[in-house]
Order: structure tokens, then C-alpha cells, then sequence
């Protein structure tokens, strides 16, 4: 028997019985089996926004949509097309060929940016009707209510409802400074009790003759699981404070979306140069942590280099990475400054704030168009947070300027907080100009001249050098001086300011002589006339003394004759007498000491009133005797 081979067209059954005579011992048969397989049946699966890149839809940024179409058929189906319409607009992309029962899955990116809310997405396969289906119903698949998210981990720039731009609260324009300072605040994980803290005078050095003019204190807290913002007291220096400002930011989608944040005090009025506290009381049951708190300080000082001085404030959470959907240029903080003056600009700096910014190289500072260092070299474990200053003059224009902070994303960036940016433009300050006026210019010493500062500039010292021998005397800013040694003298004034030092000579301005003191006595002469047994005779005189420099003073009278009124040998028995106005007669027996006292520099007359007695036994005569007025510096 030869083989038989049976051939199944068009997929029919068919059974062959071939005729003929067959004896029963060569009888065969066969059974022929086929299909009919079904055409392709195309349809959406699924539709999932920015697959491995947060996988969900975000506001303000175009978004990377994904579509599955399934062949649910018997026959592969050749290439086609999925449409997907967003909201109203409308993206076509190619699918390729796909095997019965297998998935592609493609891609479309919708290009609008949307606000946050709800967008319904439709995806339909074979949109352009090119594959025979044995369902041609079922290839479209919407969802009518997807959720549009802020991404919280980009910079607010990108997501406004979520705030704005890092922008300027406060700003200075004059002999100012800032400092700033965590003193010994500390971070605190959630449950955290009431909590002190200080600042030292080294924390924030004060100089004498400043005036704090601005005093804010930041308190920033973490990942608050409360469903409320927090509700801590906040006090300073004894005082309760309330804020000034918030800030706030929150991942915005998926899993541990927690709000950050920030309060801000104004504590000018509370604010001590000696020293400052604050003490933080949470509400029963806290479920956050709280950053080390900080105080920005800005004081006048006259002394000081003329600034222009600003300070921005926001509170923005950033985070680069694919797996967020986070691209480093989104993942910047912008500090905008606008009317900045570059006249007679010496030096820029730019301090940026941040919490939580310690991961090496994961982080960028940019001002205008320069790139510097990120911000992990100055994180202090203790508070997490960080100062970080930069030398940013060469970068800085004249008007309107902008500082970056980003997370950057080499492979992941920093998850890192944000919360202010300070500029400070430091002028070219002028050298000062020394100069001074005195009086008086001459006299006997000791001589006292009193100096005047006529300096023009900003002036910080002074240096005073008043015989110009090389030695300061004086740093006062309006001295006195007193000239001991008679001669002439030559003073120096040097000042000091921020600009410089200037440095003023006058040469021979100061003429000391030898003091002198004069006593005079009008009249000269007195007569008594006839004198009388048992009658006192009295007469007075004045004495004036004038002084020329010199110290304090007196006035010694001394009688001749040891005292008494003579004629030729004879002597009256009584010793002769003599008083300063009202006082007591003194018998001139002996020098009357201290009979006149002044001080330095004083004239004055007094009278002198004389008394002789007579004695019955006191033989007649012509007497006298000479007084002697002396004057001396005691």
C-alpha cells in the first residue's frame, strides 16, 4: 500500500473515504482535525503616568504617559496606532506589531502644564482603523478623574500653588552689619519636650556703640504627621512671640507626604546684646521635629564699611532624582535680588541657609551665572542646618540679581530644605581725613588744652600724640591735655576707618611759659595818724593776687622788726596785728601763712585789716613797720 497524505485547505474539516474494492484484511482510516482562529482584538489595558519616575501626574511639567495595548485575538495584529487625548489634547503614537495574546507597551508625552486638580485620560488602539478586529468596541479604555500632583520635591518655582521664588523681607541700605548664629540650638525628633536654648555675646558680637536695628529668629520643623500645622509657644528672653511669617512645603503625593516648614519672629524688641534665650513648648501629643532654631542680627554702626544688605526667606524642599521625576534644574531654589548698587562695590557675599543639606556632592550653589561648591561643608550636625558663604563679587551685577540652590542629581541629589539667602554688597569706603582744633593755644603750666576732632569720613579710632614724640596719649575722639614743662609743642592725630588711615601734624601750635604770680598791695602805705594810749589804731589795706598758669596758691605775710612798730630804738609794747577781712588778728610775732588760697588759674582781692594797741608806758614817737605780702604755687 502506498501512503496516503491528506492536505486541510482553508482550514476545513475533511474526512476522504477512497472507493474501492478492499479486502478485510487491508482496510485503514484517518481523521483530519483543523481550526479557524480568530481575528486580532486590540485593546487598552492600562494607562499609567511617568512609570518609574514617581507614577503619578504632576502639575507644571509635561508628563511622560505610558499606554499597554493587549491583543486579546486568535491572529498577531500588524502595527497600528494608540491615540491618546488628554483632557482636549490629543497624542498619536506608533504601537508595533503585536502576537496574539501579547502586550506593547508605548509612550506619549503630554505636553501641557497643568495646575494641580483632576484630567480625564483616554487611550484607544488601532486608532486609525488599519487592523481587522473581531471587536471593534472595546479598544478604548478612559480614566475619567486622574489626579494632578504638586511635586513638592521640585523647587516652588515649579510648583506656585505650593508658594514662589525664595524673596526679599528685609533690606538695609547704610553703615550696617549682619551676623548670625544657631548658638546652641539642637535638632529634636517627634515627642520632643520643652526645650532652652542660648545665644552668647561670642555667638553674636555686638560692637560698642551699635544699634541693633532687626533681631528675626527661624524656627524650622520636620516631617509633622500632627494633620495640622504645629502649635508649639515659642518664647525669647521671658516674652512670648507669635510669628511674623510661615513657610511651608510637602512632598504633595504618594507615601510619607508630610508637611516641612518654617516660623519666623521678629524679636527686635526682645533682642539683649548681653545675651539671648528662647524657650520652645510643644503642644501635648507632638508628632514633628523641630531644626535648630537661628537668629539673623542687624545692627547700625557707624564705624562700619557702608553695605547694602538682603534677606530673603522661603521654606522650599527639594530632592533630585528620576525615581521623583526631578530634573536638577527643577530641583533649584531661586533667590531673586533686585536693585542692587555696584557703585563703588568692593566685595559680595551671598549666605545661604539650609536644613538638612550635609550629603557630599549631592548639592550646587549658582549666583547669576557662576557655579560654586554645594553646601555639605558647612553642615552642623547638631542644629541640621548650615551657613554657607560665598564670595559671589564677581559674579554680581548692577540691578536685578538671582541666587540658585540645587539639589543636584549626579545620580540622586540632596534631599534638602531651603530657607534663606542673604546678600550683602560691601562699598569701597573712603580714607578719612584727620584734622583737629584746640584751645587754648598758649600759657604758663600746667596748661590744659582742650582738643576737637574736626576728622571728616568714617572714623573708628584715634590716636592722639600730643608732643609728637612718637608715644599715643590719647584715644579719645575730643581729649584734654595738660602741659606740665614749659615750651613749645607739636600734636598729631591719626584716625582710623574702614577706608584707611589719615594722619594730621601740627607743627609748634601749643606755647607753654614758666607760671608767674604776682601780688600787689593798693595802698602801699597807711598812716595811722596820732595815736592814742588805750585806743587801737586800725587801717586795712587790699591785696589782689593774679596768677599766670601755675597750680594752686597761697599767700604768706611776714612782718620786719619781729613784729612790732618802731622808732629809732623804741618799741611799742604791743606786737602788731593783722587779719584777712572778718577773720581773727593774728600778732605778725611770726609769718601768717596761708593768709590768701586760690586754685589754679585764680585772681582774686582780698583786704587786709591791721591793728596796732597802744600802752600808756609807750614812749612818743614816729613808728612803723613793713609788711611783706608773698605769693607762692603750692
Amino acid at each position: 500500500m502506498k501512503p496516503l497524505t491528506i492536505l486541510g485547505i482553508l482550514a476545513l474539516f475533511m474526512l476522504l473515504v477512497l472507493p474501492g474494492a478492499v479486502s478485510a484484511a487491508d482496510n485503514a482510516a484517518v481523521t483530519v482535525s483543523g481550526s479557524i482562529l480568530a481575528p486580532a482584538d486590540l485593546t487598552v489595558t492600562a494607562i499609567n503616568p511617568n512609570v518609574g519616575a514617581g507614577a503619578v501626574f504632576f502639575a507644571n511639567e509635561p508628563n511622560v504617559i505610558s499606554v499597554t495595548v493587549t491583543n486579546n485575538g486568535g491572529l498577531e495584529a500588524a502595527g497600528s496606532t494608540v491615540e491618546v487625548i488628554v483632557g482636549t489634547d490629543t497624542y498619536t503614537t506608533a504601537v508595533p506589531a503585536i502576537t496574539a495574546g501579547g502586550s506593547q507597551t508605548v509612550t506619549v508625552t503630554d505636553t501641557i502644564s497643568r495646575v494641580a486638580g483632576t484630567v480625564a485620560i483616554t487611550a484607544t488602539a488601532d486608532s486609525a482603523g488599519i487592523i481587522a478586529e473581531s471587536n471593534e468596541a472595546n479598544n478604548a479604555l478612559t480614566q475619567a478623574s486622574v489626579t494632578i500632583y504638586n511635586n513638592g520635591y521640585k523647587g516652588k518655582r515649579w510648583t506656585p500653588e505650593l508658594g514662589g521664588d525664595m524673596t526679599t523681607q528685609a533690606t538695609f541700605d547704610g553703615h550696617y552689619d549682619v551676623i548670625y548664629s544657631a548658638g546652641n540650638t539642637a535638632y529634636n525628633s517627634a515627642g520632643w519636650a520643652a526645650k532652652t536654648y542660648i545665644w552668647t555675646t561670642a555667638d553674636l558680637p555686638i560692637p560698642t556703640g551699635a544699634s541693633v536695628v532687626s533681631a528675626r529668629l527661624y524656627q524650622g520643623y520636620t516631617y509633622n504627621q500632627m494633620g495640622i500645622d504645629p502649635s508649639f509657644i515659642m518664647s525669647f528672653n521671658g516674652n512670648t512671640v507669635t510669628p511674623v511669617a510661615k513657610y511651608g512645603d510637602v512632598k504633595g503625593y504618594g507615601s510619607y507626604s508630610y508637611p516641612y516648614g518654617l516660623y519666623v519672629y521678629d524679636v527686635t524688641d526682645d533682642f539683649t546684646i548681653a545675651g539671648n534665650s528662647m524657650t520652645i513648648t510643644p503642644e501635648v501629643g507632638n508628632n514633628y521635629g523641630i531644626y535648630g532654631a537661628y537668629l539673623i542680627v542687624t545692627f547700625s554702626n557707624p564705624t562700619t564699611i557702608e553695605k547694602q544688605i538682603f534677606i530673603n526667606d522661603e521654606f522650599d524642599m527639594v530632592y533630585s532624582g528620576t525615581a521623583r521625576s526631578v530634573t536638577s534644574d527643577e530641583a533649584t531654589v531661586y533667590a531673586p535680588f533686585s536693585g542692587v548698587d555696584t557703585t563703588d562695590i568692593s566685595s559680595a557675599q551671598a549666605i545661604a541657609i539650609l536644613a538638612s543639606a550635609g550629603d557630599s556632592s549631592k548639592s550646587k550653589f549658582f549666583f547669576n551665572s557662576q557655579e560654586y561648591t554645594g553646601f555639605w561643608a558647612d553642615y552642623l550636625s547638631t542644629p541640621q542646618i548650615g551657613f554657607s558663604v560665598y564670595d559671589v563679587t564677581g559674579a554680581l551685577t548692577s540691578g536685578a540679581n538671582e541666587a540658585r540652590l540645587q539639589s543636584y542629581d549626579g545620580t540622586s541629589g540632596d534631599n534638602m530644605y531651603a530657607m534663606n539667602t542673604i546678600l550683602i554688597v560691601e562699598k569701597t569706603e573712603p580714607e578719612p581725613v584727620a584734622d583737629f582744633t584746640y584751645t587754648p593755644a598758649s600759657g604758663a603750666a600746667p596748661l590744659t588744652v582742650v582738643f576737637t576732632d574736626t576728622s571728616t569720613g568714617v572714623v573708628s579710632s584715634y590716636a592722639w600724640d600730643f608732643n609728637n614724640d612718637g608715644t599715643t596719649d590719647s584715644n579719645d575722639e575730643n581729649p584734654s591735655y595738660t602741659y606740665t614743662t614749659a615750651g613749645t609743642y607739636s600734636v598729631k592725630l591719626t584716625v582710623t576707618g574702614p577706608g584707611g588711615s589719615d594722619e594730621e601734624l601740627k607743627d609748634n601750635i601749643i606755647s607753654v611759659g614758666t607760671a608767674t604770680i604776682e601780688v600787689g598791695v593798693t595802698p602801699a602805705s597807711i598812716d595811722f595818724g596820732t595815736m592814742s594810749a588805750g585806743v587801737d589804731a586800725t587801717k586795712s589795706t587790699q591785696v589782689a593776687v593774679t596768677t599766670d598758669g601755675g597750680g594752686a596758691w597761697s599767700v604768706t605775710a611776714e612782718a620786719n622788726n619781729g613784729g612790732y612798730m618802731k622808732a629809732g630804738s623804741n618799741q611799742l609794747a604791743s606786737a602788731f596785728q593783722l587779719a584777712n577781712g572778718g577773720g581773727s588778728f593774728q600778732p605778725m610775732t611770726s609769718s601768717f601763712a596761708n593768709f590768701m588760697t586760690g586754685t589754679a588759674n585764680e585772681d582774686r582781692t582780698d583786704t587786709a585789716n591791721v591793728k596796732q594797741a597802744i600802752a600808756t608806758a609807750d614812749a612818743p614817737g614816729s613808728y612803723s613797720i613793713t609788711l611783706t605780702f608773698t605769693g607762692g604755687f603750692v
